[in-house]
């Protein structure tokens, strides 16, 4: 569950799964949100093909940023 600013389009934002080398492993193709509310919903990130690991979920928003770990077995 994700919270973000309703005044900018979460749609619009460049949000990317990186590996811990910080290779980009999946771009927003892979991910989206189900909105629950104006300002919240849950991502949801098409995992198939990657392999087990560490990885983060990079998410620009506005002039904040938010990384979201995720361990993948």
């Amino acid at each position: 569950l994700i919270y973000w600013n309703n005044l900018i389009d979460i749609e619009k934002d460049d949000i990317g799964v990186y590996d811990l080398f910080g290779k980009k492993v999946a771009d927003r193709s892979s991910i989206t949100i189900e909105k629950t509310s104006s300002n919240k919903g849950y991502l949801v990130w098409d995992c198939s093909g990657i392999q087990t690991g560490v990885y983060l979920i990079y998410i620009p928003h506005g002039s904040m940023k938010k990384s979201i770990k995720v361990i993948m077995v």
